[in-house]
């Protein structure tokens, strides 16, 4: 549907930066999803920068809402909310639920009234996706989630708890 990436020009000059900056901390592979009724939609992405990286994922790309930390995460967050996000919902960790040998993680993006905008996710290889590595990506994930949140008119006080207690589900 062409109005989606129409619609996407303007998110574009915000979350394209986020992702770059996300892919030079992390190395991993960035995007940025959105729902399209039941499907995600890969709207923005920045390939890794390991040699072993997720190929699997294309901008533009459309796919069902699975069980993919994306997919949780539109689902999740489809109903606008006022509520203070909860470190526990802000992100998702998916290994090998979509594919056994990719992994990623994933954190909600909201714009001006409440309206859930996208997710971003940065993903690669199910290996490397250890405990203490997943930690460091949610750390990185919930900084940028907050910042591109609040920079697409979101109010900074819903991220306040979501940024001091570390929390991450499993899909």
């Amino acid at each position: 549907d062409l109005s989606i990436f129409q619609d996407a020009f303007d998110l574009r000059q915000f979350v394209e930066p986020v992702l770059e900056d996300l892919v030079g901390q992390t190395n991993e592979g960035a995007s940025f999803f959105i729902r399209d009724g039941d499907e995600q939609v890969c709207l923005f992405r920045v390939e890794g920068r390991h040699l072993v990286r997720d190929h699997s994922i294309r901008q533009g790309d459309r796919r069902p809402l699975n069980n993919s930390a994306a997919s949780i995460l539109l689902r999740r967050f489809a109903e606008p909310s006022t509520a203070p996000i909860q470190p526990e919902d802000a992100c998702v960790v998916s290994v090998g639920k979509v594919n056994p040998e990719m992994a990623a993680v994933g954190v909600p993006v909201f714009a001006s009234g409440h309206q859930l905008a996208g997710v971003i996710t940065l993903s690669g290889p199910s290996a490397r996706f250890t405990d203490d590595y997943v930690e460091r990506l949610r750390t990185v994930l919930l900084e940028a989630g907050t910042h591109l949140s609040i920079s697409l008119g979101a109010a900074a006080s819903r991220f306040a708890r979501s940024r001091s207690r570390p929390s991450c589900a499993s899909a």
